[in-house]
């Protein structure tokens, strides 16, 4: 097989001869012009749309403004015998026999010279899951082979749902699969310590581990009490779990829901305007409902006032909730559930030190 870098020069020199034949009189050829169908400045999306192909419902998308310059995308199929098979704990899309999705990103600059996109693009991968199914500490996740240490990476994705997972990267020269790692079953310290690692930063990670351990080491022991020193290790891990999830949670607001107002669900504001827009579009509803219809012209003219009135008043409001709830999808509020609970545990670890419930002394 042709190699992405070699594969080039041959089109090229193909488009050359075409060229030659249809201008005979030209003493020399121009330069091909520009891909039409590159992606810029202006963002775009390349996916593979043929339901018999391998990679079918694979997708790369550039948000508009992540890309200074124009790149042609080239998307591949790469046989599963190009990686070694997967260690234990990782499950590819379509078991042994799944194959790697491998980019090509680059353009013709003469017709016998390919530059090679940087590698600090910024883009999304998109994957379908297919006939996926879960079990207990089963979950979605993207793989990109590193071929210089020999392993597979893996990459949360950032949006997820029935249909499809969706991750952010610039690393467009490794292979990339799909599949599902169960969490029981993987080596934690090869594959799951860097994903943590960049989730939390290797520093706070390192801290949190620590603090496990000795938690972990207690339990053990049998030394295991509610007192300070133990509930401090405790509330610490949450707290950081809590700081996480909020750091993800604001980062997709932020990339989803950038239109719909001042939405920040880690803020007590954004439940108190939650309720009262609640308390408006119900007053909305039932006004529309009972006065709506009436006989009475003054009446059906006063519902219609105060309809328009509560609409108004929901304009007014920070957040466009129904914006919102429209925009962002199942990772926003499975990261907003590990915020609110870990929260929760961390004003009840503070309630239970400062109430005397726990000696602190």
């Amino acid at each position: 097989m042709i190699s992405r870098h070699t594969r080039f020069p041959f089109i090229a020199l193909a488009l050359l001869i075409t060229f030659a034949l249809g201008s005979c009189g030209d003493d020399e050829p121009a330069l091909p012009e520009p891909d039409p169908d590159c992606i810029g400045p202006a963002g775009g999306r390349i996916g593979v749309s043929d339901t018999n192909a391998s990679l079918h419902g694979v997708s790369l998308e550039v948000e508009p403004g992540d890309w200074d310059e124009c790149w042609t995308v080239i998307m591949g199929y790469n046989w599963t015998f190009s990686t070694p098979n997967f260690p234990d704990g990782l499950h590819g899309y379509a078991g042994m026999l799944t194959g790697s999705l491998e980019l090509t990103i680059g353009r013709q600059v003469t017709w016998d010279t390919w530059e090679d996109a940087p590698d600090s693009l910024d883009m999304q991968l998109t994957f379908p899951m297919r006939d996926m199914t879960f079990g207990p500490g089963e979950k979605a996740t993207a793989f990109r082979y590193d071929e210089p240490a020999g392993i597979y990476r893996l990459v949360l994705p950032e949006q997820e749902d029935d249909q499809q997972l969706t991750i952010s990267t610039h690393d467009h020269q490794s292979l990339w699969t799909w599949g599902k790692v169960d969490l029981g079953e993987v080596d934690f310290d090869t594959y799951l310590l860097p994903v943590m690692e960049d989730l939390h930063g290797e520093g706070v990670w390192l801290e949190i581990e620590a603090k496990l351990d000795s938690l972990r080491q207690a339990a053990i022991a049998g030394e295991i009490e509610a007192t300070c020193a133990t509930l401090e290790i405790v509330r610490g891990s949450l707290a950081a779990g809590r700081d996480a999830a909020a750091d993800i949670v604001r980062a997709i607001q932020d990339a989803q829901a950038p239109g719909c107002g001042l939405c920040d669900a880690t803020t007590p504001e954004f439940y108190e305007e939650l309720a009262e827009y609640c308390q408006l579009k119900v007053e909305q509803i039932l006004t529309d409902l009972f006065l709506g219809d009436s006989n009475n012209l003054f009446l059906r003219l006063y519902g219609f006032i105060m309809v328009e009135y509560k609409r108004y008043c929901i304009e007014q409001l920070s957040c466009d909730f129904e914006c919102f709830y429209d925009a962002v999808d199942a990772g926003f509020y499975y990261n907003l559930a590990i915020f609110h609970v870990a929260n929760l545990m961390v004003d009840l670890i503070d309630w239970a030190m400062a109430g005397g419930y726990i000696d602190c002394k």
